[in-house]
């Protein structure tokens, strides 16, 4: 990855993270009860909101370092916000600025676009799935990539998954 690259992945971190965190100090801001109450960012970041797991997503280039020190490079949508009943928020231990890389193993990025002049993408693979879905996360400040099981409820009967279902443990 060119150091360029890498340079605007940094950047657009730290944007965020001053705009969410309150600025230098790397504490939530006091005037900014929506780190609290989990309401939606976007005001702070613009963002796209998922009407299916009811929550803001900003998507970034990031990359992680695994236990041998690769780096590995990839697409990932932050959660900037969360609806009060958000199917994310049956991930454990899920909190705003978590980040997540694949539904049902399909890469969160697949389909992703611009529309207009957003300066945000569109995820349409958040819209795809349905009832026990597989994700892949990573938590914020981390380099662990977690899989989990959310239920995503579409009106769909219990027991049908989104496009892969998940594999039983």
């Amino acid at each position: 990855m060119s150091q360029f690259m890498r340079l605007c992945a940094i950047l657009s971190f730290v944007l965020i993270s001053s705009e969410v965190w309150g600025g230098e100090s790397g504490q939530p801001a006091a005037e900014a009860p929506a780190v609290a109450t989990d309401a939606p960012l976007h005001r702070a970041v613009d963002s796209y909101y998922s009407p299916n797991l009811r929550a803001n997503l900003f998507a970034e280039w990031m990359y992680i370092i695994d236990r041998y020190g690769r780096q590995h490079t990839f697409w990932g949508v932050r959660i900037v916000g969360m609806d009060p009943d958000s199917p994310l928020k049956g991930l454990p231990g899920v909190r705003l600025g978590d980040v997540v890389t694949r539904l049902d193993g399909i890469p969160i990025a697949r389909g992703m676009y611009r529309r207009g002049g957003n300066r945000y993408f569109e995820v349409p693979q958040a819209e795809g799935h349905y009832a026990r879905t597989e994700v892949r996360w990573i938590r914020s400040g981390t380099h662990e990539v977690l899989i989990d099981r959310i239920f995503i409820d579409r009106g769909q009967p219990n027991g049908t998954g989104g496009p892969n279902d998940p594999v039983t443990p």
